[in-house]
């Protein structure tokens, strides 16, 4: 009998809440309650952004923006290591932090959207699918005001 790997198992149960997620169904809150669960694994950190992830999602396709920005910034790529965010679209979540920049837009959050917009080419090869989008966000987000000297 073959077993997975428990960082697979964790990959397909983001997977699995990205899904339902997207399909409108509420079970992709338990896809990430059962990612928070996941204990003592060496990548527990980078697997509870997937299950940040899968809520911002849920939230985001629901048309609440503000829940799903909060979900967002459960998101910290701190938890994940240079190489694993250059390897894997898993650990880096570019399409993630490209929905959290466009969020943060339409919230007004502009300082916090040209950060995230502008880290789609930052991080990895995964992310250059997503830079042409994330340009032209920032070529659409209104100008900074003027810094007031004091």
């Amino acid at each position: 009998r073959f077993e997975l790997a428990p960082g697979f198992i964790a990959f397909r149960i983001f997977l699995l809440g990205l899904i339902h997620a997207r399909l409108g169904d509420e079970r992709a809150l338990e896809f990430a309650r059962r990612l928070d669960a996941i204990d003592g694994h060496p990548r527990a950190g980078a697997i509870q952004n997937l299950a940040a992830a899968v809520r911002a999602h849920w939230y985001r396709l629901q048309g609440d923006d503000t829940r799903s920005l909060a979900s967002f910034q459960e998101l910290d790529l701190g938890r994940v290591t240079y190489q694993e965010a250059f390897a894997s679209p898993f650990y880096s979540l570019p399409y993630e932090r490209l929905q959290r920049g466009l969020i943060a837009s339409r919230l007004g959050e502009l300082e916090a959207a040209r950060r995230w917009l502008s880290s789609l080419s930052e991080c990895s090869v995964y992310d250059d699918t997503l830079v042409p989008l994330a340009r032209t966000a920032l070529e659409e987000l209104p100008e900074a005001p003027p810094a007031v000297a004091g």
